[in-house]
């Protein structure tokens, strides 16, 4: 439970915000995504709160009525805390209303909720009554840092330890119900696979490396998933640095291989570098 100070919901607006999102229901591309993910960064959004009273063992009420957050129920038996850039976009929630009591609330309150272990929720929906944008929990964990996926990929494998985490756990779904879909580039990226066998042909560490496109929320990136030996830092580290510059600002994600990613991400995907087939 939580106390919700009155706002004046016309100081809450997220202009660029919205525009990015009518954009992407047009053109869903990298570029927008991040810029996106930046405006929620920095958001404060309208959070939709119940009064629930407090009472005794005879049912009088006792005290001021408690606020707590509002969870939308999917059928699916998600739930999420619903976030509304603006005013309008809250009261689409109940139009026959024309009040309501809101917080203002940031990405950074939220993740602090979802480290709670009596969190409950997946993750928060941006506008449900239109724009209907769902984050996981995962995926907050790392903008609350200050972080995208794009950011993150660019600094792999080095930088600080739990944003890796973070990123790590989006791109595997653990941690939470994420849908996480691996699959071949429908634009092969040539010179970044060419510069990467390359390179490993000078790597006796690299047994295998292989090339997939990995769609996590509203984000893509290339993730290059590596079965080595030896310092893990090091070679991912070699590997980034030679496919990044050629991923045509698309996101590189870098991967340690483990054998619960064959059936997730694997199953009959030829790799890009075999050492076993080297010629």
């Amino acid at each position: 439970m939580t106390k919700a100070k009155t706002v004046n919901e016309k100081d809450i607006r997220n202009p660029e915000l919205k525009e990015l999102m009518a954009e992407l229901k047009e053109n869903n591309n990298a570029d927008l995504q991040e810029k996106m993910f930046q405006e929620l960064i920095k958001g404060q959004f309208l959070a939709p709160m119940s009064a629930q009273m407090v009472r005794n063992a005879k049912g009088k009420a006792i005290g001021p009525a408690q606020l707590k957050f509002v969870l939308l129920n999917t059928n699916k038996g998600q739930s999420f805390f619903p976030l509304f850039t603006d005013a309008e976009e809250a009261h689409k929630m109940n139009p026959q209303s024309k009040t309501g009591t809101f917080a203002v609330r940031t990405i950074k309150d939220y993740d602090a909720i979802f480290k709670n272990k009596n969190n409950t929720a997946d993750g928060i929906v941006i506008n449900a009554m239109s724009d209907n944008i769902i984050l996981n929990k995962n995926l907050i964990g790392l903008l609350a840092m200050g972080e995208t996926p794009r950011t993150m990929a660019a600094k792999q494998p080095g930088g600080d330890g739990d944003a890796q985490k973070k990123l790590a756990d989006l791109l595997s779904g653990r941690g939470g119900n994420m849908q996480v879909s691996f699959s071949e580039p429908q634009v092969y990226p040539t010179a970044l696979a060419n510069a990467v066998y390359d390179l490993c042909c000078t790597m006796p560490e690299v047994s295998r490396v292989w090339l997939k496109l990995v769609s996590f929320e509203m984000a893509k990136a290339y993730a290059l998933v590596v079965e080595h030996e030896g310092n893990v830092k090091e070679v991912l580290g070699k590997i980034s640095e030679a496919a990044s510059p050629l991923s045509r600002n698309m996101p590189v994600a870098m991967m340690e291989y483990r054998p619960e990613l064959e059936q997730k991400a694997l199953k009959d995907a030829v790799p890009l570098y075999d050492r076993e087939l080297e010629l």
